[in-house]
């Protein structure tokens, strides 16, 4: 494991530095505004979700003739979670988890990158899927991994709820 790591650090991939890269900024996001707003966006990603899943994707894709479809269905995707995070935020409520251990909000985060990544690196065809490093592909796109990807997020939003309201 630790060659594996060394390798990757050594000659890091642009999917491993894409990760990197959404996983530092999904955690410093979760430090400034705490867990409760991780949680939020874990909702905001599934809602997001089942929303692009019911648009004509390849009718709207049509429309954009000089773009890949997986651009398209990527900036669909991510304008309609970035919408709702926009629209849905909350100001100022002091809902779930408020500020939280700092470990929790790592948590989170890695949770919530992790989705984020699942759900884009789903909208790749296969010749540029090839181009990731072996753990990626493995991590992201190997079908049993899938139902855990879907699952996840959501049962980490529940169980820490439940472990802050049994602490209080």
């Amino acid at each position: 494991m630790a060659d594996i790591i060394q390798k990757i650090f050594a000659q890091p991939s642009w999917d491993v530095m894409a990760s990197l890269a959404l996983l530092a900024i999904l955690f410093f996001y979760g430090l400034a505004r705490g867990k409760g707003r991780i949680a939020a966006l874990v909702i905001y990603t599934y809602v997001a979700l089942a929303i692009f899943t019911a648009l004509p994707i390849e009718r709207i894709a049509g429309f954009i003739p000089s773009q890949p479809v997986y651009i398209v269905k990527s900036a669909i995707f991510l304008a309609l979670f970035l919408l709702l995070a926009l629209l849905l935020g909350s100001k100022g409520k002091k809902g779930f988890a408020g500020v939280g251990g700092w470990w929790q909000t790592l948590i989170l985060s890695l949770v919530e990158a992790g989705f984020l990544s699942f759900i884009l690196i789903g909208f790749l065809p296969d010749e540029r899927v090839q181009a990731f490093i072996p753990i990626v592909q493995k991590i992201f796109l190997t079908p049993a991994y899938r139902l855990p990807w879907m699952v996840a997020p959501m049962a980490l939003v529940v169980l820490l709820r439940w472990w802050e309201r049994k602490g209080s």
